[in-house]
Protein backbone atom coordinates (compact mmCIF):
# COMPACT_ATOMS: atom_id res chain seq x y z
CA UNK A 1 0.00 0.00 0.00
CA UNK A 2 1.34 3.22 -0.37
CA UNK A 3 0.19 4.68 3.05
CA UNK A 4 2.66 2.00 5.03
CA UNK A 5 1.46 3.86 8.31
CA UNK A 6 -1.60 2.17 8.00
CA UNK A 7 0.37 -1.31 8.08
CA UNK A 8 0.95 -1.19 12.18
CA UNK A 9 -2.99 -1.62 13.66
CA UNK A 10 -1.79 0.18 16.66
CA UNK A 11 0.02 3.25 15.45
CA UNK A 12 -3.46 4.06 13.26
CA UNK A 13 -6.22 4.12 15.59
CA UNK A 14 -7.39 7.76 14.29
CA UNK A 15 -9.71 9.20 16.97
CA UNK A 16 -12.81 11.18 15.23
CA UNK A 17 -15.95 12.04 16.37
CA UNK A 18 -19.09 11.72 13.08
CA UNK A 19 -21.80 10.58 12.50
CA UNK A 20 -21.72 7.28 10.63
CA UNK A 21 -23.20 6.24 7.28
CA UNK A 22 -25.20 3.50 9.76
CA UNK A 23 -24.10 5.01 13.50
CA UNK A 24 -25.62 7.72 15.55
CA UNK A 25 -22.48 9.05 17.43
CA UNK A 26 -18.60 9.11 17.37
CA UNK A 27 -16.19 6.38 15.89
CA UNK A 28 -12.57 5.68 15.83
CA UNK A 29 -11.67 4.18 12.71
CA UNK A 30 -9.62 0.85 13.27
CA UNK A 31 -7.70 0.75 9.76
CA UNK A 32 -6.85 -2.59 8.76
CA UNK A 33 -4.99 -2.83 5.61
CA UNK A 34 -6.53 -4.99 2.65
CA UNK A 35 -5.21 -8.19 2.40
CA UNK A 36 -3.57 -8.52 5.41
CA UNK A 37 -4.66 -9.59 9.00
CA UNK A 38 -3.65 -7.95 12.42
CA UNK A 39 -1.25 -10.82 13.16
CA UNK A 40 0.63 -10.35 10.17
CA UNK A 41 -0.31 -14.13 8.16
CA UNK A 42 1.14 -14.44 4.77
CA UNK A 43 -1.77 -15.13 2.22
CA UNK A 44 -1.40 -17.36 -0.56
CA UNK A 45 -3.44 -16.81 -3.81
CA UNK A 46 -3.75 -20.45 -4.52
CA UNK A 47 -5.32 -20.82 -1.39
CA UNK A 48 -9.43 -22.45 -1.89
CA UNK A 49 -11.82 -19.62 -1.41
CA UNK A 50 -8.99 -16.84 -1.69
CA UNK A 51 -10.56 -13.31 -3.10
CA UNK A 52 -8.08 -10.33 -4.78
CA UNK A 53 -8.53 -7.26 -3.03
CA UNK A 54 -7.72 -3.57 -4.79
CA UNK A 55 -6.79 -0.56 -2.73
CA UNK A 56 -6.48 2.33 -4.60
CA UNK A 57 -2.79 3.99 -4.32
CA UNK A 58 -3.99 7.70 -3.89
CA UNK A 59 -6.97 9.42 -2.43
CA UNK A 60 -9.78 8.93 -5.49
CA UNK A 61 -9.95 6.24 -7.57
CA UNK A 62 -11.33 6.07 -11.49
CA UNK A 63 -13.56 3.83 -12.58
CA UNK A 64 -14.38 3.52 -16.07
CA UNK A 65 -17.32 1.67 -17.86
CA UNK A 66 -15.27 -0.18 -20.13
CA UNK A 67 -11.72 -0.20 -20.45
CA UNK A 68 -11.61 1.04 -23.89
CA UNK A 69 -13.22 4.42 -22.55
CA UNK A 70 -11.66 7.66 -22.77
CA UNK A 71 -13.21 8.99 -19.63
CA UNK A 72 -13.91 7.33 -16.28
CA UNK A 73 -17.92 7.14 -15.54
CA UNK A 74 -17.22 7.58 -11.91
CA UNK A 75 -14.89 8.86 -9.33
CA UNK A 76 -14.34 6.99 -6.07
CA UNK A 77 -13.29 8.79 -2.63
CA UNK A 78 -12.58 6.96 0.21
CA UNK A 79 -15.51 6.34 2.68
CA UNK A 80 -14.47 8.64 4.70
CA UNK A 81 -10.55 10.61 6.21
CA UNK A 82 -7.69 8.37 6.72
CA UNK A 83 -9.76 5.06 5.44
CA UNK A 84 -8.54 3.45 1.95
CA UNK A 85 -10.60 2.99 -1.25
CA UNK A 86 -11.20 -0.75 -1.59
CA UNK A 87 -12.54 -2.89 -4.19
CA UNK A 88 -13.75 -6.28 -5.01
CA UNK A 89 -11.87 -7.65 -7.89
CA UNK A 90 -14.05 -9.98 -9.96
CA UNK A 91 -11.98 -10.41 -13.22
CA UNK A 92 -8.48 -9.60 -14.20
CA UNK A 93 -6.84 -8.65 -17.48
CA UNK A 94 -3.73 -7.37 -18.49
CA UNK A 95 -4.14 -3.62 -17.50
CA UNK A 96 -7.84 -4.02 -15.92
CA UNK A 97 -9.52 -4.94 -13.44
CA UNK A 98 -13.32 -5.58 -13.38
CA UNK A 99 -14.56 -4.78 -9.63
CA UNK A 100 -17.19 -4.80 -7.39
CA UNK A 101 -18.40 -1.44 -6.66
CA UNK A 102 -19.37 0.44 -2.90
CA UNK A 103 -21.99 2.12 -4.78
CA UNK A 104 -25.75 1.94 -5.42
CA UNK A 105 -27.62 0.22 -7.13
CA UNK A 106 -26.18 -2.77 -5.11
CA UNK A 107 -23.30 -5.12 -7.01
CA UNK A 108 -22.57 -2.34 -9.62
CA UNK A 109 -19.00 -3.07 -11.61
CA UNK A 110 -16.94 -1.23 -12.97
CA UNK A 111 -13.00 -0.99 -14.80
CA UNK A 112 -9.75 0.15 -12.76
CA UNK A 113 -6.37 0.48 -13.76
CA UNK A 114 -4.14 -2.11 -12.24
CA UNK A 115 -1.81 1.03 -12.48
CA UNK A 116 -4.06 2.68 -10.09
CA UNK A 117 -4.16 0.35 -7.06
CA UNK A 118 -2.44 -2.54 -4.79
CA UNK A 119 -3.81 -6.10 -5.26
CA UNK A 120 -3.77 -8.30 -2.53
CA UNK A 121 -4.56 -11.60 -1.32
CA UNK A 122 -7.95 -12.52 1.29
CA UNK A 123 -8.53 -16.13 2.44
CA UNK A 124 -11.57 -14.63 4.77
CA UNK A 125 -14.80 -15.01 3.98
CA UNK A 126 -18.47 -14.45 5.31
CA UNK A 127 -21.87 -15.69 4.49
CA UNK A 128 -25.05 -14.53 5.46
CA UNK A 129 -28.28 -16.97 5.67
CA UNK A 130 -31.01 -14.39 6.03
CA UNK A 131 -33.90 -17.00 6.17
CA UNK A 132 -31.63 -18.88 9.02
CA UNK A 133 -30.17 -15.86 10.26
CA UNK A 134 -26.68 -17.57 10.55
CA UNK A 135 -23.78 -16.25 9.59
CA UNK A 136 -20.21 -17.92 9.23
CA UNK A 137 -16.90 -16.90 8.63
CA UNK A 138 -14.33 -18.84 6.94
CA UNK A 139 -10.39 -18.68 5.99
CA UNK A 140 -9.56 -20.49 3.09
CA UNK A 141 -11.74 -23.88 4.14
CA UNK A 142 -10.89 -23.68 7.91
CA UNK A 143 -14.17 -22.57 9.86
CA UNK A 144 -13.51 -19.52 12.01
CA UNK A 145 -16.97 -18.61 13.26
CA UNK A 146 -20.21 -20.42 12.99
CA UNK A 147 -23.13 -18.35 14.79
CA UNK A 148 -26.96 -16.85 14.71
CA UNK A 149 -27.47 -13.16 13.66
CA UNK A 150 -29.94 -10.78 13.89
CA UNK A 151 -31.31 -9.34 10.38
CA UNK A 152 -33.67 -6.57 8.60
CA UNK A 153 -36.97 -6.40 9.56
CA UNK A 154 -39.82 -6.85 7.05
CA UNK A 155 -40.34 -3.10 6.67
CA UNK A 156 -36.26 -2.79 6.26
CA UNK A 157 -35.11 -6.17 5.32
CA UNK A 158 -31.25 -6.70 4.68
CA UNK A 159 -30.94 -7.29 0.65
CA UNK A 160 -29.25 -10.48 -0.23
CA UNK A 161 -25.74 -10.19 -2.74
CA UNK A 162 -22.59 -10.00 -2.72
CA UNK A 163 -20.54 -7.34 -0.35
CA UNK A 164 -17.63 -6.60 0.84
CA UNK A 165 -16.13 -5.11 4.07
CA UNK A 166 -15.05 -1.03 3.23
CA UNK A 167 -13.51 -0.03 6.74
CA UNK A 168 -13.66 -0.98 10.40
CA UNK A 169 -15.16 1.09 13.59
CA UNK A 170 -14.86 1.13 17.07
CA UNK A 171 -17.64 2.34 18.78
CA UNK A 172 -16.78 4.91 21.75
CA UNK A 173 -19.28 3.45 23.55
CA UNK A 174 -19.62 -0.47 23.87
CA UNK A 175 -21.79 -1.08 25.70
CA UNK A 176 -24.05 0.64 22.94
CA UNK A 177 -26.75 -0.53 20.40
CA UNK A 178 -23.63 -0.72 17.66
CA UNK A 179 -21.24 -2.63 20.46
CA UNK A 180 -17.54 -2.54 20.68
CA UNK A 181 -16.93 -3.04 16.50
CA UNK A 182 -18.70 -2.49 13.39
CA UNK A 183 -17.85 -2.89 10.05
CA UNK A 184 -19.16 -0.95 6.94
CA UNK A 185 -20.21 -3.06 4.24
CA UNK A 186 -20.26 -2.21 0.22
CA UNK A 187 -23.90 -2.28 0.15
CA UNK A 188 -26.84 -0.07 1.11
CA UNK A 189 -30.57 -0.63 1.66
CA UNK A 190 -33.29 -1.22 -0.90
CA UNK A 191 -35.56 0.95 1.53
CA UNK A 192 -33.93 3.99 3.26
CA UNK A 193 -32.14 5.97 1.07
CA UNK A 194 -30.93 8.12 4.42
CA UNK A 195 -30.30 7.30 7.77
CA UNK A 196 -28.31 8.76 10.62
CA UNK A 197 -27.79 11.54 8.30
CA UNK A 198 -26.03 8.99 6.20
CA UNK A 199 -27.17 6.75 2.78
CA UNK A 200 -28.34 3.98 4.09
CA UNK A 201 -25.10 1.82 3.88
CA UNK A 202 -25.29 -1.14 5.10
CA UNK A 203 -23.02 -2.36 8.34
CA UNK A 204 -22.17 -5.52 10.35
CA UNK A 205 -21.88 -4.30 14.15
CA UNK A 206 -22.40 -6.01 17.59
CA UNK A 207 -25.62 -5.06 19.86
CA UNK A 208 -26.50 -4.44 23.71
CA UNK A 209 -29.67 -6.53 22.89
CA UNK A 210 -28.04 -10.07 22.35
CA UNK A 211 -31.64 -11.38 23.12
CA UNK A 212 -32.82 -10.40 19.80
CA UNK A 213 -30.45 -12.84 17.71
CA UNK A 214 -32.44 -15.10 15.35
CA UNK A 215 -34.87 -12.14 15.01
CA UNK A 216 -35.90 -9.59 11.93
CA UNK A 217 -35.57 -6.23 14.03
CA UNK A 218 -32.37 -4.11 12.23
CA UNK A 219 -33.02 -1.42 9.56
CA UNK A 220 -31.06 -4.17 7.30
CA UNK A 221 -27.76 -4.36 8.84
CA UNK A 222 -26.19 -7.24 10.65
CA UNK A 223 -26.15 -8.02 14.02
CA UNK A 224 -23.61 -9.81 16.02
CA UNK A 225 -23.41 -10.62 19.63
CA UNK A 226 -20.56 -8.68 21.41
CA UNK A 227 -18.04 -11.64 21.75
CA UNK A 228 -18.52 -12.72 17.94
CA UNK A 229 -17.55 -9.25 16.65
CA UNK A 230 -14.92 -9.16 18.83
CA UNK A 231 -13.43 -11.93 17.82
CA UNK A 232 -13.77 -11.04 13.67
CA UNK A 233 -12.01 -7.76 14.69
CA UNK A 234 -8.09 -8.69 14.39
CA UNK A 235 -9.17 -10.92 11.95
CA UNK A 236 -11.26 -9.85 9.01
CA UNK A 237 -9.06 -6.87 6.19
CA UNK A 238 -11.09 -4.61 4.62
CA UNK A 239 -12.29 -6.48 1.15
CA UNK A 240 -13.39 -9.57 2.81
CA UNK A 241 -16.29 -10.43 0.81
CA UNK A 242 -20.16 -10.65 2.56
CA UNK A 243 -22.06 -13.13 0.77
CA UNK A 244 -25.59 -12.33 2.05
CA UNK A 245 -28.23 -15.47 0.68
CA UNK A 246 -32.26 -14.61 0.91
Amino acid sequence: MRHRRRDNRSAVRVAAIVVALFLVGGVTYLLLPAGSSASGQSKDASTPGSTIVATAHADTLAVYAHPADPQPSLTLSPPRTFVPIVVLVRERQAQWLRVLLPVRPNGSEGWVNRSDVDETIVTYSVAVDLSDHHLVVRDGSKLVLDTTVAVGSHETPTPPGLFYLTELLTVPDPTGPYGPYAYGLSGHSLVLENFADGDGQLGLHGTNRPDLMGGDVTHGCIRLRNSDVQRLEPLLPLGTPVDVQA
